[in-house]
């Protein structure tokens, strides 16, 4: 008798498109409806970028007449880009739910009429990550990154035919300085990735399949005395886990390495925070500099002293800065002018606040109740 087929730790991600065709079914007229929104609220986001020029323009040319109705126009482009992105995402998200319970109705139906000699052959907890983790993966690429890339690859689209009608020249150079190494980076990536998440998903298989196995012989275990033995086996899943999740961290970090190579390396980053002189802040942070700036991580005050270091690293000649310390406590207020004094060492800032200790420390200061100049409090003498 045959040896049974055995399943692979990663799918067969080769014509991925083409074999999803067949869950799809059912389902076309929804797809239809969100590819629909996402073009639009696309065309949307693309218009608001040409409407600003327009107002820019009308503006600069006194034009009060024109100057109303493109504001007018920017604001229903600016409305309806955030409703037709919202719709989209929306359907999207939707859809996808859909799709992914049929999916998992057919991986369970498949499980359970599958011969005996190849579950068998499989440990019950590489089948259970089959059938929940890997589809889980599913679900939150479908939530979360599939609406962004949907978005993002409209907007470029778009973005792309709108400057090919202004310049169908700069166009064709752009997308030559672009596309080559994109697909490098995608290549790399790809030759990498494919046994990294193999291994991932082989430790995974084993974790849990040291839980699966294990509770309903914990009796035998116990009796046995083989509790130790079963924890060092754990043990051993466990670390082997963990050093392929690090390994999938540092090929995924390698990826946005490549991908954003004109930025800052780690090494400009801690001398622009020393220069500013928010080390001891940043030491203070969980993971220092390796710490999310999100507002679960982060106060308001201290994404506000991120956002000063941020613009540090550009090295900008004129720095505007509006409210930097608006809505913080007294000791990151503080923090922040203190980044600010250095920061305006070799640029010209201009900051605008309502708190008197922060414009307290310009060379020249003005008075601007309701946008008009009404007043030169202090201007020094080695003031611009």
């Amino acid at each position: 008798m045959a040896d049974p087929t055995l399943l692979t730790d990663l799918p067969d991600q080769r014509a991925v498109f083409r074999r999803a065709v067949p869950f799809l079914a059912g389902h076309r007229l929804a797809l239809a409806v969100t590819l629909l929104l996402n073009l639009a609220g696309a065309a949307a986001a693309v218009g608001v970028t040409a409407a600003i020029g327009r107002v820019v323009d009308a503006a600069g040319g006194r034009d009060r007449p024109g100057l109303l109705r493109r504001v007018l126009l920017l604001l229903l482009l600016v409305a309806g880009s955030g409703v037709l992105t919202w719709l989209s995402r929306y359907w999207l998200i939707r859809t996808g739910e859909h799709v992914l319970a049929g999916l998992r109705e057919r991986a369970a139906a498949a499980v359970g009429a599958a011969p005996l000699r190849f579950l068998e052959a499989h440990r019950s907890g590489e089948l259970l990550r089959r059938l929940t983790g890997e589809i889980d993966g599913l679900a939150s690429f479908a939530a979360a990154t599939l609406p962004d890339l949907a978005t993002a690859a409209s907007v470029l689209l778009l973005t792309v035919v709108m400057l090919a009608l202004y310049s169908w020249l700069l166009t064709a150079l752009l997308l030559l300085a672009f596309i080559p190494p994109a697909l490098l980076i995608v290549r790399e990536f790809h030759r990498r990735a494919g046994a990294v998440y193999a291994e991932v998903a082989s430790a995974e298989a084993a974790v849990s399949s040291g839980f699966a196995e294990s509770l309903p012989a914990q009796e035998q275990l116990r009796i046995s005395g083989s509790v130790p033995r079963w924890l060092e086996r754990f043990a051993r899943d466990n670390d082997r886990l963990q050093k392929a999740q690090s390994t999938e961290v540092r090929t995924e970090l390698r990826l946005n390495q490549l991908a954003s190579a004109g930025s800052p390396d780690r090494a400009a980053v801690a001398r622009t925070v020393d220069l500013l002189g928010l080390a001891d802040w940043v030491n203070s942070l969980p993971y220092g500099l390796d710490t999310t700036v999100s507002t679960r991580t982060l106060s308001a005050g201290e994404r506000q002293l991120v956002a000063v270091a941020r613009a540090a690293l550009t090295d900008p000649a004129v720095l505007i800065l509006d409210e930097a310390t608006a809505g913080v406590d007294h000791g990151t207020a503080a923090r922040i002018e203190e980044a600010l004094s250095a920061l305006a060492d070799e640029r010209t800032l201009i900051v605008i606040a309502h708190r008197a200790d922060t414009v307290a420390r310009g060379r020249r200061l003005l008075e601007m109740p309701e946008g008009r100049l009404t007043d030169i409090v202090r201007e020094t003498a080695d003031s611009a």
